[in-house]
């Protein structure tokens, strides 16, 4: 077999001294491993400028910790699905999109800066049945769920579906808040599947799991038209303090239609060991979005008729220590107007038209028009064998090509 060489890295002085300041904040003292390091250093394979710039990084540092007998950094995975790029980054180097957007972010595991990680991560086990039939609650200062007994709370849990609630604290400096679509909850199985069949909500669901894994909450939340918003009234509203902090919140009736739109839903299923089946389902715009891992983490797309979309990936997941298989579909839709709740926060504002705290809330206002064009699915899966996996795909595969002959 003939061997082609690679060709020789491109002379960037200013990637050159990037490359040197991030290997010398690692390495010894004593020792300037920047030589070896830059005469073995490749070219990495062509890709859009700023990304070939972050994985020739990522080869330097990974290059560094082999020549100083260090173990492998745990890294993690972007993979882009609308382009179907895939990214590997060092804990905590920044993510820059290219997009054209100013947003970025880095990651790091959790359980690498705090010794105590597992009790800042909730098993949704033993926190539900505390939250499964609220629409809001906090934390106090041990980490323990306050889900009523403050003024607040117990005002903005009174919001049923059909309806939408909003609230503001005032933080001193600012002020943080929420508005929101009350939901829909439910701790049976069969009478939120009725709810949303009598809505005549099309999508497809995770049926016939396992018997192992027994449902344990899930929820409906409804969308609104522009022409729902614009009919919306006045709401019921009330202010206080709670623990020294100033508060306002307020809920709101929607049209009745808004019950049979169903925009996302929710389900949970447990089984023994710490296996878990998460399903979520909502309306988007467009059809992509980041996946992120571990660097070990493999993707495979998939065809499936009836989704534009479809990606299996595999994963560890940390808290429960065990393969987490994830899939991630895009449906094709009619398109659907909506408009989101944050179009309600001039109302919120008149309950308290003379205070600081709703002075913040002006630039809040978002009464952009969206139209939702695809269906999204995320299904996490643990504990599922091969053969249970491959009669999931059975069932998404003959949903898939019914919705495609319609």
């Amino acid at each position: 077999m003939k061997h082609t060489p690679k060709p020789p890295r491109r002379e960037d002085p200013l990637q050159d001294a990037r490359l040197r300041a991030r290997l010398t904040a690692q390495t010894p003292k004593t020792r300037d491993l920047w030589p070896a390091v830059a005469a073995r250093l490749q070219e990495p394979p062509p890709r859009r400028p700023a990304r070939r710039a972050a994985l020739l990084l990522a080869a330097a540092v990974a290059l560094a910790a082999l020549l100083m007998g260090a173990a492998a950094l745990r890294g993690f995975r972007i993979y882009d699905t609308a382009t179907g790029e895939s990214l590997e980054l060092d804990p905590g180097e920044p993510y820059l999109p290219q997009d054209g957007s100013s947003t970025g972010f880095s990651m790091t595991r959790l359980s690498d800066t705090d010794p105590n990680w597992r009790e800042q991560v909730h098993d949704d086990r033993d926190e539900w049945p505390e939250t499964w039939d609220k629409q809001t609650y906090d934390y106090d200062e041990n980490g323990e769920v306050v889900s009523s007994g403050t003024r607040k709370l117990d005002f903005v849990n009174q919001a049923r579906f059909g309806q939408a609630w909003g609230e503001i604290t005032d933080l001193g400096q600012g002020a943080a808040g929420s508005l929101c679509l009350a939901t829909l909850p439910a701790n049976e199985e069969t009478a939120l599947l009725e709810m949303l069949d009598r809505t005549g909500t099309s999508l497809w669901l995770p049926e016939d799991l396992p018997e192992r894994y027994v449902f344990a909450h899930g929820q409906l939340t409804p969308y609104v038209t522009p022409r729902q918003m614009r009919q919306v009234r006045r709401p019921t509203a009330e202010n206080g303090t709670d623990d020294g902090r100033d508060w306002a919140a307020a809920i709101w009736d929607l049209p009745e239609e808004v019950r049979d739109q169903i925009d996302q839903v929710e389900l949970v299923f447990y089984g023994p060991d710490g296996q878990r089946v998460l399903f979520n389902s909502t309306l988007n715009e467009e059809a992509g979005h980041l996946i992120t891992g571990s660097s070990d983490m493999t993707l495979e797309e998939l065809a499936l008729d009836g989704f534009e979309q479809a990606l299996l990936t595999v994963d560890t997941n940390d808290y429960y220590e065990a393969k987490e298989v994830r899939l991630d579909l895009y449906e094709p839709i009619d398109p659907i107007r909506v408009q989101y709740a944050d179009a309600l926060w001039p109302q919120l504002a008149e309950t308290l038209p003379d205070s600081p705290m709703m002075r913040h809330t002006r630039d809040w206002t978002d009464t952009r028009v969206k139209t939702m064009r695809y269906r999204y699915y995320s299904l996490c899966l643990i504990g599922f064998g091969d053969g249970e996996l491959d009669a999931l795909l059975r069932s998404l595969r003959a949903y898939g090509a019914g919705q495609a002959a319609r």
